[in-house]
This record gives structure tokens, C-alpha cells and sequence, in this order.
């Protein structure tokens, strides 16, 4: 028992000893003129050291100090120390010497380590001859937890007083405030927690409480072990600060904190990534002992170009920081492509030397191969045919050497971005032509393709087919075209009638009007033929005693003659029926031939054409005395749209509109092949197919068989 004891006295006299008063001559720099001279300090948080400062003719008088902690104390500091008086003994008085062989006019007592008591409040009173005053040191008492994921700090206030709240990182001499983190304030009757943010959780990192009151004593607990602290955000909120020579990488948090020593290297940054360089590690200048919170670098040696980074470790993770600026460089270099070589030119502001090698960009690095070509201005650097992977060229300074290597790589990435804009180009191009000609389909062709001047249609069979396949038509130049279509069909009837129609004028009438018409706005005139026509023509040639295609002359009498005839059938006096045509129709196109082969005798028939549809007409049927344009639908239809724009249109003096125009015709021309589809023998929209033989003529007589019974003015 004895032996333990007395180890355990042994053990504890170091910790008894440090913890002793002691008093000792002391400057003016620590009192302060007309306030107490007493002060409290906490280093750690819950160890207090008491400073009291008394003059000569105090001490003389033997003050007294008082210390209230965790053990109530009383210490008397005398200049010559004495045998304790037996008040004294019995109040348990401790004497102080002050001893000294100087005469100072200002004594210091201090007193360390003073443990602080259950609610953490240390209290000092001074009493002197000409001086009494208390300083108490009250600090609250919290508990701290740590979220680590969401980087997060819950602070619980015991109760009491109101309190401040605030995250600091603890330096070497004091601890600093977070920017952007003011303090909260915490009333313990109310909330006693609050959760604090902070942007990373460093090993400095610690929380700091006090009260409300003017220069509150406060209290501080650092709670973030080495675990908790994550390297990459370390090295994230570091700071660099660029020197001619030097490079300074400062911490929050003191060097000796950090669970590793970070250390520097050079990487060169191409467009994406900064690509490692060989033997680039950066040696520190004047390093620190570990108190305090920087580094510095070495970079009296360094290529200092723009794209010439550095790059900070620490436990794995890595930062990137390019410091240097263009006006920091004395020499460039350029790299073009050859065949199978690149050609590598320096310009440089000061004598110097320069190397380049061959090498073969990779994740990890640009790995070297091939020799190495001592440059002087131009040089050309030998690519192998066969080499894998995308080939680049590094150079340095050689002579005087530099650290750090240019790593280029000539327009590999360029020219595939290139390939990947043209290819994005062409598909867009492709993309917006499909739209417009899906809108275009949708819309119609008017207000591109667009027909200025009237159309007037002459049918020459009622037969059901051709006045349908005549309907199409008429209805695709109206509706896809905006021409203004004439159709003696539609001007018998009331919905379509736009002035005096058919019956109101008569067939005859009504044509020569719409011819006049016509003719004076420079439209056209479509005159659509059938066998009908055929053999209309053709009887009333033979009835004259003329051959049909014997010239002009017979074609006009042939004309004259079926004009009469039809035109007396109108009136209603009529000795046979014509197969196939109405009083109508054949007026109407009795009167249209008519006024064609007028204007054929006197040699000007402008504006005038002859359409057939395949499968209800040939070309061979139209007599050749019609010396007029001659279309086969819906094959020949992009030159009757061609007719009927004409060389008045502005589409036809330019090359794309003339382009868009030829488009849009042939889409037009399936669009009314379409149509024409369900209304034509399937073998008449074939044009691989031959024509069939010619019909045998009729029994019957045909309408030119009748006499006239008027003459046409």
C-alpha cells in the first residue's frame, strides 16, 4: 500500500509542480491603466491561467488573491517569504514569494492550470491596500455531433443564459471566423440546438461558444478527428498565391493537422485534360515546421506558359491550379502535319536550346518514343506508319534546362470535331428539307409555285372518264396552282358560276367571251382532246370532201362545219345523237376549234395547247394541221405548268426558284397521277406500255354530220 502510494506520488508531482503559483518581476505591457489587473485565460478550453499584476507597495502590504474554481484557493504573494502566521494556517493561506535580487516596480502572480468547475466558471478576486476588484471567467457548457455526409454540426446549449454560436478553423495563434458564417444565437429556454453548415470538415475545424455579454470569455471544442476529413475538399479550398520565384499553397489549417504532407507536380493542359509530365515533382523552399499553415514551392525552374498547371496531392485526391500567366513565357512553338511527319517550329525571345520527341498521348501521360531531335528553328519529326494511338510531339527547354514539357498534338481533335460539325450540318440541311417539303405537301404549292393568268378548259367528250380526269385537272391547277379556272362543266351550275354562265349566254356566247377573256389577260387556252374529238373532226373533213391533215385550209373548213352543226343541235333541231357528247360539250368545243383554226389561218395561236390523258387519248389522234403545243398527262405535266407560267413568271430568271419550280412539278404530276388513278385504265398510266390500236370508226354520224343552221360571228 505504501509503495503505491508513493508511486502515485511520483507520478503526480510533475503535474503538481507545473500547476504551482509563482510570482516574478514583470513588465507594463500586461496591465492595463484604471481596470482590474486581473486576467483570464483558457488554453486549453477548460484549463484557466490566472495573471494578477501588483506594484512594489503592494506587494509590500501582502495582497491577497482569491481563486473560486472546482477547489476554492487564497494565496498571499510577499516579497520575502515567511512562516505562515497561524490565522493564516488555520484559513489554509498559501504564502507566494516573490523573490528577486532586482527592486521592480511591478510584480506579476500566475497561477496555471486552474481546473474550472462543474458549470465552467473560474473566479479571481484581488484585494490590496488601494485596489479591490473580481473577474469571473463563466463559459456555457454545450455537447457537439457531427454529420459527416452532409457535412453538418449540431450544437446543444445547456440551459441558461442566451448564447453565441460559431464554426471557426483554430490557428496557430487564434481562431478565425469562417467567411460567410456569422454566428447563431441560441436561447436555451426555447431551442437549445442549432445545426451549422460548414463547406468542409478539416481537422481545425472547431465550434466556439459564448455569452451575450461584451468580451465574454469563450469557450472552444475541435471535434473533427483525421477520419472525418475528406482530402479532396483539403485541397479544394486551399489557396495559391504566385511569386516571381515561388509558389505558396495555404491552408485553412496548420500543416501538422493535415492527415498527409501535399505535395506538387507539373501537368500540361490540352483542351480537356491536363496530361501528366515526368519527373515534374516541385521541391518546397523553406519549409515549415508543421505550426503553421503554408508551403512553398520552388518554381525558379519551371517553363512558366499558360497551359503549364500544377498539380497538388494529398492521400490519393488531386487538385489542379494553373498560376501562370503569357506574359510569363520567352519562347513558342507551333506544330504542323505532314505525310508521315510533323514539322516543329520554335521562335524564341532569348538564346536558348530546345529538344523535341515523338510520343503517344495517353490517359497517364504522353509516352515518349522514338529519339530525341536537338531543335534550332524548324526541325521535322518522323511519324512511324503503324503507330498506335494518336500521335504527339513534346518540347522543352534543354539549355539552360526548365521543368515542364509542351505537349501538342496537330488538329487530330479538330479535324474530327470538323467531320462531326459537317456530318451535324448535312443531317440539319436533310432535317429542314424533309419539313419543308412536309409542309409544302400539307399546304399546297401556292405562293411557291403560282399561276398569274386564267385557264380556260374545253372538254370534247361527256364520256365519264374524261370529264372526271378533266375535273382533276381542273382542280389541281385551281386548288394546288391558284390559277382561275374556266370550265363550261362548271358554269352550268350555280355553285360554281362567277358571272353570266352557260345558260344564260349560250355555248357559243360563252366561249368566245371566255376566249376573249383570256386571251386579253394572256392566259391559256387548254383544248382537251379524246377519240370523240377525233372522229368529230375527222367526219366533218370528209363530209367537206377534204382530207383532215391536208393543211390548214381543210382543218379550218372542218372546224367551221362542226361548229355550225353543233351549234344547230343547240337550238334543238338535230337528226341524229353523237355517242358520248351532249349540245353542250360539243358547242362549246366546236366553237373553241373554230377560233383555233382562226387563229392558225392567220398564223398567231399564243396561249393556246392540246392536253390528253393517258388511257383516254394518243397523241396520233390529234390532227396535224393543230400546229399548237401538245401535252401527255400526267407525264408531260411539268411542261404544261412550264406553258402556263410562262416567261413572265419570276421564278423562271432564277436558278433555284427554277430548281424549287421543277420540284414542285414533278410532286405535282404524282399528285394528279394520283387521282388520275382510280379514273384511268390501269394500263394507260403505265408509259412502258405501248399504245393501243386506234378504234375502228363509228357506224354512226358524227356530230359535224349536221348542217349548219347560223352562221358564228
Amino acid at each position: 500500500m505504501r509503495r503505491a502510494l508513493a508511486f502515485l506520488l511520483v507520478a503526480l508531482s510533475p503535474l503538481l509542480l507545473e500547476c504551482k503559483p509563482t510570482c516574478q518581476a514583470a513588465n507594463q505591457s500586461g496591465l492595463a491603466e484604471g481596470l482590474c489587473p486581473v486576467k483570464l485565460s483558457r488554453v486549453p478550453s477548460d484549463c484557466v491561467t490566472v495573471r494578477v499584476w501588483m506594484t512594489a507597495d503592494e506587494l509590500q502590504k501582502e495582497p491577497r488573491v482569491d481563486v473560486l474554481s472546482a477547489i476554492n484557493e487564497t494565496f498571499r504573494p510577499v516579497r520575502v517569504k515567511q512562516p505562515p502566521p497561524a490565522a493564516a494556517a488555520r484559513h489554509r493561506v498559501e504564502r507566494v514569494s516573490c523573490s528577486d535580487p532586482r527592486s521592480e516596480p511591478l510584480w506579476e502572480f500566475v497561477y496555471e492550470c486552474v481546473r474550472a468547475a462543474a458549470d465552467g466558471a473560474v473566479s479571481v478576486s484581488y484585494s490590496a491596500a488601494s485596489t479591490r476588484c473580481t473577474v469571473s471567467d463563466l463559459t456555457p457548457n454545450f455537447a457537439v455531433s457531427v454529420d459527416a455526409p452532409s457535412k453538418s454540426i449540431t450544437v446543444t446549449v445547456a440551459p441558461g443564459r442566451k448564447v453565441h454560436v460559431r464554426l471557426c478553423f483554430q490557428g496557430a495563434d487564434s481562431c478565425s471566423e469562417l467567411p460567410s458564417q456569422p454566428f447563431a444565437t441560441v436561447d436555451p429556454s426555447s431551442s437549445p440546438s442549432v445545426r451549422l453548415v460548414a463547406p468542409y470538415l478539416p481537422p481545425c475545424l472547431c465550434v466556439e461558444v459564448y455569452y451575450t455579454d461584451l468580451d465574454a470569455s469563450r469557450r472552444k471544442k475541435c471535434v473533427i478527428s483525421a477520419e472525418l476529413t475528406d482530402a479532396a475538399d483539403v485541397l479544394r479550398h486551399a489557396r495559391q498565391e504566385l511569386f516571381e520565384s515561388s509558389l505558396r499553397w495555404l491552408s485553412d489549417c496548420a500543416l501538422k493537422e493535415l492527415p498527409a504532407r501535399p505535395s506538387a507536380s507539373l501537368c500540361w493542359r490540352n483542351a480537356r485534360v491536363c496530361t501528366p509530365l515526368p519527373n515534374s515533382t516541385l521541391q518546397e523552399s523553406g519549409g515549415d515546421d508543421g505550426d503553421y499553415n503554408t508551403l512553398i514551392f520552388n518554381t525558379s525552374a519551371v517553363d512558366k506558359h499558360p497551359q503549364m498547371c500544377v498539380v497538388f496531392s494529398l492521400q490519393g485526391s488531386k487538385n489542379e491550379s494553373c498560376p501562370f500567366h503569357s506574359d510569363m513565357t520567352s519562347w513558342e512553338v507551333s506544330v504542323g502535319r505532314g505525310r508521315q511527319s510533323l514539322s516543329v517550329h520554335v521562335a524564341s525571345e532569348e538564346p536558348a536550346g530546345f529538344s523535341a520527341q515523338l510520343c503517344v498521348l495517353e490517359e497517364t501521360g504522353c509516352t515518349a518514343t522514338g529519339p530525341v531531335h536537338v531543335l534550332t528553328e524548324d526541325a521535322q519529326v518522323q511519324v512511324p506508319p503503324r503507330l498506335a494511338g494518336t500521335p504527339c510531339v513534346q518540347v522543352w527547354q534543354s539549355r539552360p534546362a526548365l521543368n515542364g514539357r509542351r505537349i501538342l498534338c496537330p488538329d487530330y481533335t479538330h479535324h474530327r470535331w470538323g467531320l462531326c460539325a459537317a456530318a451535324a450540318v448535312v443531317v440539319l440541311v436533310l432535317v429542314l428539307l424533309g419539313v419543308f417539303f412536309q409542309r409544302l405537301t400539307r399546304t399546297g404549292a401556292a405562293g411557291w409555285l403560282y399561276i398569274h393568268t386564267p385557264v380556260l378548259l374545253v372538254c370534247s367528250s361527256e364520256h365519264p372518264a374524261h370529264v372526271s380526269a378533266a375535273c382533276a385537272l381542273a382542280s389541281v391547277l385551281q386548288g394546288e396552282l391558284g390559277a382561275r379556272v374556266h370550265v363550261s362543266l362548271w358554269a352550268q351550275t350555280s355553285q360554281r358560276r362567277a358571272g353570266p354562265g352557260v345558260a344564260d349566254l349560250g355555248p357559243v356566247p360563252w366561249l368566245h367571251g371566255q376566249w376573249e377573256a383570256v386571251r386579253k389577260a394572256q392566259g391559256t387556252v387548254l383544248i382537251i382532246w379524246s377519240p370523240e374529238a377525233k372522229d368529230a373532226y375527222g367526219a366533218a373533213a370528209v363530209e367537206e370532201g377534204e382530207d383532215a391533215g391536208a393543211g390548214v385550209d381543210a382543218g379550218h373548213e372542218a372546224g367551221e362545219k362542226l361548229l355550225r352543226c353543233n351549234e344547230e343541235e343547240a337550238t334543238g333541231r338535230k337528226d341524229w345523237e353523237a355517242p358520248g357528247s351532249t349540245a353542250v360539250t360539243g358547242t362549246v368545243f366546236a366553237a373553241a376549234l373554230f377560233r383555233l383554226q382562226g387563229a392558225l389561218r392567220r398564223s398567231k395561236a399564243p396561249g393556246v395547247a392540246i392536253v390528253y390523258f393517258q388511257g383516254l387519248g394518243h397523241g396520233g389522234d390529234i390532227p396535224r394541221a393543230l400546229r399548237v403545243p401538245r401535252y401527255c398527262l400526267p407525264q408531260d405535266f411539268r411542261g404544261l405548268i412550264q406553258e402556263l407560267e410562262g416567261a413572265r413568271s419570276p421564278l423562271a430568271r432564277r436558278c433555284w426558284p427554277r430548281l424549287l419550280s421543277k420540284v414542285l412539278s414533278i410532286w405535282l404530276a404524282q399528285k394528279l397521277a394520283s387521282r388520275l388513278q382510280t379514273l384511268l385504265p390501269r394500263s394507260g398510266l403505265d408509259p412502258a406500255e405501248p399504245e393501243p390500236a386506234e378504234p375502228e370508226p363509228r357506224p354512226e354520224r358524227p356530230l359535224a354530220a349536221r348542217r349548219p343552221s347560223s352562221q358564228v360571228p
